[in-house]
């Protein structure tokens, strides 16, 4: 695989760059050249599609700036929106496990997402993805065989230890493999800072992070949500395989982590919880990127971590990260909540919508029930949901559904035909600024309501830990299903409730929060140089 050294020198205007294993002298030169262009270079790197939008932009804002020159690192198959990068001239890679990206964009294939490009993966990611496939259905037919068979625990245990063992000596391979291309990634750009999403993670990530920390290159911890060590133990406590007190646990898997890496292992119910499959940890400790405190975002290889409020700071602060590391900066989409009410009035958002200027506009950040497993069955997450549309569009105002990025759209069209409401198809950020009334079920977007002025509705009968925003005192949290359709009723009908709730969100404004001024941005690129 080669780069096609005259294409991409004609296509330098575009900016994309090509990053695999045998990159040649000659292209590595002219990478150099386009990266250089006597300015310090900035990488943002999304981890997930969920990360994508704060880091592009992070990276327009970067460009804009003029100081640096910015590089999106996109990991996954789901690459933004390449239009965006080559109107704003916007270096982007690719670096994903199984994905190179080649100069030509015309061999991509659209997405289900029209904002999206899907990069075909290269023969060597096939055969891993074969490899980890059988290895993975390998594992799970043994272990239902022993589960229904009851066989003798040493065999469990062997079974389990064998494939941990495995799997993480080929992980630990491939990472040493895959390292080479981050290795002249960053001796390429030579960034002066990297702006992160969490520090956390296992696989090539961790491997980079580290990288970057030995390297002295400045790690930015962007808190794009709230990782409080529950929230995280919630999903890995029903996972068996990362539970102390599974039956096919080893105990000498166990007494190892344990003794030698006792901070893998949190609490939870009772029970200990790994953060990482066995295997990773194997494949990552022997690389020697092993995030040292997983439960913890920001404690591991992040220089300066970003948080929204003066309540987050202290709460970080208290899980072990140093005051001086920790930044009230403001969350970057709370700018875009500014520039929306700058740009467009109430009036003219409730007019696009055909929403009645005379009624409350009431969001629903809708909450991803059977996406996260929390129900069993499809049939059981539509009749949450619209248990939850239902009593809203009761109360005869409008009401407004914001999706998360993960969620098919598709799925939850009907919602509109069967109910007066409306999806919005757009980031839940453009529509916060004009909600009078905004219901989550734990989401951080929370925070950026009461910054806003919104009074809020945190749902806790879903199983999300909401008890991390119980220092807003203008926060209603409803932690039993029956109380909802009375609560949302008063909420919204009673004018001298509603009115008592936004007296409350006035003052937890001034109490913890920055003010709504546009400037969270700014704040974050001044870390840079601090």
């Amino acid at each position: 695989m080669t780069l096609h050294h005259d294409r991409f020198c004609s296509n330098i205007k575009f900016s994309l760059l090509f990053v695999v294993l045998d990159f040649n002298d000659r292209a590595k030169k002219s990478v150099i050249k386009l990266m250089s262009n006597n300015k310090q270079n900035i990488i943002c790197y999304a981890i997930h599609r969920t990360s994508t939008p704060t880091m592009e932009t992070l990276a327009r804002a970067i460009k804009k700036q003029g100081i640096y020159e910015p590089t999106l690192i996109l990991s996954g198959d789901f690459l933004g929106n390449p239009d965006l990068y080559k109107k704003e001239n916007i270096n982007y890679i690719s670096l994903n496990n199984n994905t190179y990206i080649n100069s030509n964009l015309d061999n991509t294939k659209p997405s289900d997402n029209n904002n999206t490009v899907k990069v075909p993966q290269p023969l060597f990611g096939r055969f891993k993805a074969i490899v980890m496939n059988i290895l993975t259905y390998s594992y799970r037919v043994v272990a239902k065989l022993f589960e229904f068979l009851e066989k003798a625990s040493k065999q469990k245990i062997m079974t389990f230890s064998m494939y941990h063992l495995m799997r993480g000596l080929f992980s630990f391979i491939y990472l040493k493999v895959y390292s080479l291309k981050i290795n002249k990634l960053l001796d390429t750009i030579k960034p002066k800072a990297v702006y992160i999403y969490r520090d956390t993670l296992g696989g090539s990530f961790a491997y980079f992070a580290s990288e970057c920390k030995k390297r002295n290159i400045k790690i930015i911890l962007v808190m794009a949500a709230y990782f409080h060590p529950d929230t995280t133990a919630f999903g890995r406590y029903e996972n068996f395989a990362l539970r102390a007190d599974s039956w096919l646990r080893s105990p000498w898997i166990n007494y190892l982590i344990k003794k030698y890496l006792p901070n893998q292992y949190y609490h939870y119910k009772g029970v200990a919880v790994q953060y990482l499959f066995a295997y990773e940890l194997i494949a990552l400790f022997m690389a020697k990127c092993l995030a040292p405190y997983p439960w913890v975002n920001g404690k591991n290889f992040a220089d300066t971590v970003c948080v929204f409020d003066s309540k987050l700071q202290k709460d970080y602060q208290a899980l072990g990260i140093a005051k001086e590391n920790i930044k009230v900066v403001g969350h970057i989409d709370c700018d875009l909540i500014h520039l929306n009410l700058k740009n467009k009035s109430k009036a003219q958002f409730f007019k696009e919508l055909d929403f009645d200027p005379n009624k409350k506009c009431l969001v629903l950040a809708l909450p991803q029930i059977k996406e996260h497993d929390i129900v069993e069955s499809w049939e059981e997450h539509w009749v949450e949901i619209e248990f939850l549309v239902k009593h809203m569009t009761n109360t005869g105002h409008n009401v407004l559904l914001a999706m998360h990025p993960k969620m098919d759209l598709k799925r939850y069209e009907f919602l509109e035909n069967k109910y007066t409401c409306k999806i919005y198809r757009g980031k839940t950020a453009d529509t916060i600024g004009y909600a009078d009334v905004m219901v989550t079920a734990g989401s951080s977007t929370s925070l950026w309501a009461v910054q806003s002025g919104v009074v809020v509705i945190n749902l806790g009968f879903y199983g999300w830990s909401i008890e991390q925003f119980s220092f807003c005192n203008s926060i209603k949290n409803i932690y039993d299903r029956n109380d909802w359709p009375a609560i949302i009723e008063k909420t919204v009908n009673d004018n001298e409730y509603f009115l008592e709730r936004k007296t409350l969100v006035e003052f937890d404004q001034k109490q913890y929060f920055l003010p709504l001024d546009g400037k969270n941005m700014q704040r974050h690129l001044e870390l840079i140089e601090s």
